[in-house]
């Protein structure tokens, strides 16, 4: 639990964008913290930001939470094939084991947790990941095909979260993923000015 309250700022940070754009979360945060491996597994304490190895496993853990769906597994999955922990020092694995055994405890007094500042409500009550279940991503997706101007009214985090689920799920490629974003971006400078 101190390793969760040194990186709980970070940690809070990856919740609150895994509310809103869901398995597009976890992957962007594989593409930042794609390092070798000795930084995978530094559990250092004066440092803010979780092992990168650990925010991964946390950010599937709330993905889970928020958006029950096999990805998650699967995702962790592959994240351990690049990083296995075979021949890790045993105290870095006993913490390991120590933070996995807390991690579903964690997650759930992270996301029922209740500030004054929510006015009683819970961190998942305030996340939209009920209206951005997998299912749901997928319908606004094929709706988004056959009339393309209702993305442009939609807000930046569903854009990102049904492009980046339609992604994942190889619906579309990174070069069609970044000519929507692209065309997007325009329209939302258009409409500010």
């Amino acid at each position: 639990w101190k390793h969760y309250e040194r990186w709980i700022s970070e940690i809070l940070a990856d919740c609150w964008a895994m509310g809103h754009l869901g398995v597009c979360a976890t992957q962007g945060l594989m593409g930042v913290v794609t390092l070798p491996k000795y930084f995978q597994f530094r559990l250092d304490l004066s440092d803010p930001h979780p092992a990168p190895y650990v925010r991964v496993k946390l950010s599937c853990a709330f993905g889970k939470a928020l958006f029950p769906h096999p990805q998650w597994d699967r995702i962790w999955k592959l994240w351990q094939t690049f990083y296995p922990t075979e021949g890790l020092p045993a105290e870095k694995l006993q913490l390991l084991q120590d933070l996995e055994k807390t991690e579903q405890e964690f997650v759930k007094t992270v996301l029922n947790h209740r500030a004054a500042s929510m006015k009683g409500r819970s961190l998942a009550e305030i996340l939209p990941y009920k209206e951005r279940q997998p299912q749901q991503l997928q319908q606004v997706y094929n709706a988004w095909k056959e009339k393309p101007v209702f993305m442009e009214s939609a807000a930046p985090t569903l854009v990102f979260a049904v492009l980046g689920h339609a992604k994942h799920n190889l619906l579309i490629d990174e070069i069609e993923e970044n000519r929507l974003l692209t065309q997007q971006l325009r329209n939302w400078a258009y409409k500010r000015h």
